[in-house]
């Protein structure tokens, strides 16, 4: 279950930057990603979210020219995590993550105001595979958890709501954009996972946690779920900021 902070805050930063920087109007020509809206379309919003929505095939493979890495899956080598609240105490390492369905999103809303530098996206997961090895020792609500082994997960119906916010700044007498102020909130209908060989593989316990957890799997992502949205929110203006950096302004906004 402690997986999911991992796979929201990845999941996020990819669909966002694509709607964001609409993968630059010169990659856009010259790779075919995208085609190109300008800001004087008075169906900018729109066109800015239709190519965004198209464009699940190339970050399935990833677009290093922004800092962007392939996606389907998208590997993360290792994660470590720790939360200590009254509901949720633990301390856990994530090895060998990869995270399925990350290409194949629906962006439901979208609205960007240039002058402003803001921009307000609804994204939808409908769904999402992880599976990866473990470390983790804790308790989740009153059941102690502890093992080390594999890890699997399914997420269904995982939507963001995402609100960001720019500024900009000269470099070389070009004007380019910094992200700052982002803010994320994100729910998860339905999830189930399963950590293998947990308490040294004892068949009981290992059984009886992972069906403990997945029945109240709502209520413990309602307790990580602050956290969460916080190292989301960071982490999208840290590696937003690294993509935007290749490009100036006047290039991601035609008029």
């Amino acid at each position: 279950m402690y997986s999911f902070s991992i796979l929201l805050q990845s999941s996020i930063f990819f669909i966002v930057v694509c709607v964001f920087s609409r993968i630059d109007a010169g990659l856009a020509k010259s790779r075919n990603y995208l085609s190109t809206c300008k800001q004087s379309d008075p169906q900018f919003n729109e066109c800015v979210k239709n190519e965004a929505s198209a464009a699940g095939a190339y970050l399935a493979k990833g677009v290093p020219e922004l800092n962007i890495p392939a996606i389907e899956p998208l590997i993360i080598p290792k994660i470590s995590m720790e939360q200590g609240t009254q509901a949720i105490n633990y301390r856990a390492t994530i090895s060998n993550l990869k995270i399925h369905g990350l290409s194949n999103y629906r962006i439901d809303d979208l609205i960007i105001n240039m002058d402003a530098k803001k921009l307000d996206a609804k994204i939808t997961f409908p769904v999402l595979y992880l599976e990866s090895d473990y470390d983790i020792k804790g308790r989740a609500l009153v059941v102690p958890i502890q093992g080390t082994g594999p890890f699997t997960a399914n997420l269904t119906d995982v939507k963001a709501d995402a609100h960001m916010k720019g500024k900009l700044f000269k470099k070389k007498g070009l004007e380019y954009v910094e992200v700052k102020d982002t803010a994320v909130k994100l729910t998860v209908k339905g999830a189930f996972a399963h950590f293998g060989n947990l308490f040294n593989g004892d068949p009981t316990l290992s059984r009886a946690t992972n069906e403990f957890l997945n029945q109240n799997s709502k209520d413990i992502i309602d307790e990580v779920m602050p956290a969460i949205e916080e190292v989301t929110s960071t982490l999208l203006d840290d590696i937003c900021n690294k993509a935007f950096k290749a490009t100036p302004w006047d290039k991601l906004t035609p008029k």
